[in-house]
């Protein structure tokens, strides 16, 4: 399948890195792809879950990184976390 830049791109604007990395999808990469497509819908390729690359942001509260807390393991009980 053709995609704009023949890459992936991600989505995950809570890491740490996204700013100064080369696969974020940011509007600068939505207004590109729609000049290379000549309209909006430019086919895209975007990860379907957090690439191995992913750095979380600090949780200040319990000086843990989110990145490394599964979303399906966060407890409401006394708002614990389960850290792999």
């Amino acid at each position: 399948m053709m995609c704009f830049r023949d890459m992936t791109f991600c989505e995950e604007i809570g890491c740490k890195k996204f700013d100064e990395c080369f696969r974020a999808l940011t509007d600068k990469v939505h207004e590109d792809a729609k000049k290379w497509w000549g309209k909006e819908g430019a086919p895209m390729s975007v990860f379907a879950e957090k690439p191995d690359c992913f750095v979380g942001q600090e949780t200040e509260d319990l000086g843990v990184s989110e990145g490394n807390v599964r979303k399906s393991e966060k407890s409401g009980v006394g708002g614990a976390l389960n850290v792999l």
